[in-house]
């Protein structure tokens, strides 16, 4: 069964920094959680690029439309590309 939950983004952004956080990371079990915050990262980026695309269509004109483009485009070329290390803090 594959199906899709809607969480407030404010609650998303919460546990993807309870997951970088250096009690979660110190945890025996942390590699098991890498492949999930790395998911939610992704997720993230793929919000935030929504939200470029949204800046192109409401551009006012062709100057602002081509500048959020750009910025949509190289957002776009960086989903997948996320730091998930599980040595992030010195202890």
């Amino acid at each position: 069964m594959n199906k899709n939950v809607m969480i407030p983004r404010h609650t998303f952004e919460k546990i993807i920094d309870m997951l970088e956080s250096p009690h979660v990371m110190r945890m025996p079990n942390y590699c098991d959680y890498l492949d999930i915050l790395y998911e939610l990262k992704v997720k993230m980026q793929k919000l935030e690029l929504r939200g470029a695309y949204v800046k192109i269509i409401t551009a006012k004109d062709s100057d602002t439309r081509d500048d959020a483009r750009i910025e949509y485009l190289w957002q776009k070329s960086q989903i997948g590309n996320v730091d998930v290390d599980e040595f992030d803090f010195k202890f």
